[in-house]
């Protein structure tokens, strides 16, 4: 029995010390922008839920597709309906490592590189995805990055009547404020 409290006490412990290590989000901002011949698309996701394992060096991103916004209504439905297929694939995923521990007695931007996979269309594929991290305080990260996302990689398909509208190649930018706990 005593042996079964120290266990369950132990677990307790791990949990709570862990938890201090956590730094995340659900008001991350995810942007892709698409630059071609006849037309630039922008859409903004306001909503990507994120967190940071600093004991770990582990980072997970979560959006729901259907949360991008357009600025023109008829490019969201055409994204979620004919590209996305979001009622098929709900979500793009980003789980990965940094490359290094961040310090939070920094309070400058910090590099680091992120090995992480990226599911998306229910296609996985990994990527090394150049990140900055800033410590605005002991409880406070700003995270910031960019990377490049050919569609054809994650089976988004684009129909020929559209490669002047639509770039192969998407710019994907992402922004958030994790909070510790």
């Amino acid at each position: 029995m005593q042996k079964l409290i120290f266990i369950f006490a132990f677990c307790c412990f791990l949990v709570s010390s862990s938890k201090g290590q956590v730094f995340k989000t659900n008001e991350g901002r995810t942007t892709f922008f698409s630059e071609a011949a006849l037309e630039n698309i922008e859409a903004v996701s306001s909503k990507s839920q994120a967190a940071l394992n600093l004991s770990a060096s582990q980072v997970a991103v979560k959006i729901a597709i259907t949360t991008f916004q357009f600025a023109n209504s008829l490019m969201q439905t055409h994204f979620n309906e004919n590209y996305m297929e979001s009622a098929s694939y709900p979500y793009a995923t980003l789980t990965g490592t940094l490359d290094k521990g961040v310090q939070l007695d920094v309070q400058t931007l910090q590099s680091f590189q992120l090995t992480a996979k990226v599911e998306m269309h229910g296609v996985a594929k990994n990527y090394t995805i150049p990140v900055s991290i800033k410590a605005i305080d002991a409880n406070t990260l700003q995270v910031l990055g960019e990377f490049r996302v050919r569609l054809a990689d994650h089976n988004i398909e684009i129909p020929q009547l559209m490669y002047q509208k639509i770039a192969e190649e998407v710019r994907v930018t992402f922004y958030a404020i994790l909070k510790k706990g």
